[in-house]
């Protein structure tokens, strides 16, 4: 209809959230015709736009957004650089890639590459992008997913700084979900995970210690003698 035609022509307006707000209207719509057009606003010259595009896909899930939202894993537009979004801490702050990470996180499903582009996100300069990949892929079956949490762990902190380790919290919280959903932890993942329970702040010892304790009798009763001890 007329009213559809013009709101979708809104798509192509010069001012971006113009282009936004018939976006989110026409995703929401989900007509077969508007896919298409809609898909391709993954390449919207505004990152506001890109963001929105993103939230939306975790929201609705459509199948044919899986590789465009990977691809969205390396936008580098970095919000912390207007004043409008706070000032930096110190590291970028890619808004866009964190969101396309969370949106994966929403998919009952991800291909291999897709799990490979979440784990090749720990090279981000900005760690929450991993924080954020870590939690699209603590739950998947997939063999790599173990080793990417139990390395993390070991990460130092922002900065080094042993106050902001985000990056290791994130493995953690890992470690819980899957132990949550009833997926085994394996045994060199154990080791580490005892040790961050038994001398890390309570921030990291916390969400662990659940974690062991959801795990079974042969992993919680040794960790509580050594807690007793």
């Amino acid at each position: 209809d007329e009213e559809r035609v013009l709101i979708r022509n809104g798509l192509g307006h010069p001012r971006y959230h113009v282009r936004r707000a018939a976006m989110t209207y026409l995703v929401e719509r989900n007509e077969a015709e508007d896919r298409a057009a809609l898909l391709n606003m993954v390449r919207d010259p505004g990152a506001d736009v890109r963001l929105a595009w993103a939230e939306l896909m975790g929201r609705h899930k459509w199948s044919e957004a899986e590789p465009l939202l990977v691809s969205l894993l390396s936008d580098d537009r970095d919000f912390s650089l207007d004043r409008y979004h706070g000032p930096s801490r110190g590291w970028p702050r890619y808004s866009v890639a964190r969101a396309a990470a969370r949106a994966l996180a929403a998919f009952g499903t991800l291909t291999e590459a897709s799990i490979h582009a979440l784990i090749g996100s720990r090279c981000s300069e900005d760690p929450f992008v991993f924080c954020a990949a870590i939690g699209a892929i603590a739950k998947r079956g997939d063999p790599r997913v173990p080793t990417v949490l139990r390395e993390a762990l070991d990460d130092p902190g922002l900065h080094d700084d042993a106050d902001y380790r985000v990056v290791a919290q994130a493995a953690v919280w890992g470690f819980f979900d899957r132990a949550v959903d009833g997926l085994a932890i394996e045994p060199a993942a154990i080791e580490k995970l005892r040790l961050v329970a038994l001398t890390e702040p309570g921030w990291l010892a916390g969400p662990t210690l659940v974690a062991l304790g959801i795990s079974g009798g042969a992993v919680r009763e040794p960790l509580y003698d050594d807690l007793m001890a």
